[in-house]
């Protein structure tokens, strides 16, 4: 599993920016299988202040909140086009507490299930 999440990491950042988006991007995703981090938390793991971290993330145009969903939605996106996932791996693999919350947060994101959606994309 930690290939897919590796080539997945590579895929949502751009070599254009700066390092401490992908160290940011790690963490969140390592984060989700223990019930996600604050914002806090992230400080500390790319090295900033809380204030440093707002200051940067506003320089980026990034809102902590929609960054952690921005890259849950990308690899919900990727992990249900993986037909040997089941979706209850996936709502595991995530964070979420429920295969129902994941199936609604999936419907949010795609206006589909995520069962619709792998029918059609794999």
């Amino acid at each position: 599993m930690s290939d897919l999440r590796q080539q997945l990491l590579k895929q949502l950042g751009n070599h254009l920016e700066p390092s401490w988006l992908a160290v940011a991007r790690k963490a969140i995703i390592e984060s989700f299988q223990l019930g996600g981090l604050t914002f806090e938390e992230l400080a500390q793991q790319t090295d900033f202040t809380v204030d440093e971290l707002k200051t940067e993330m506003l320089r980026h145009n990034l809102n902590f909140r929609y960054f952690v969903d921005e890259i849950r939605q990308s690899l919900a996106m990727s992990y249900v086009r993986n037909p040997q996932l089941s979706l209850v791996e996936i709502a595991f693999l995530l964070g979420f507490s429920e295969q129902s919350a994941f199936q609604r947060a999936f419907k949010r994101w795609t206006g589909k299930t995520p069962k619709e959606y792998r029918s059609f994309n794999t």
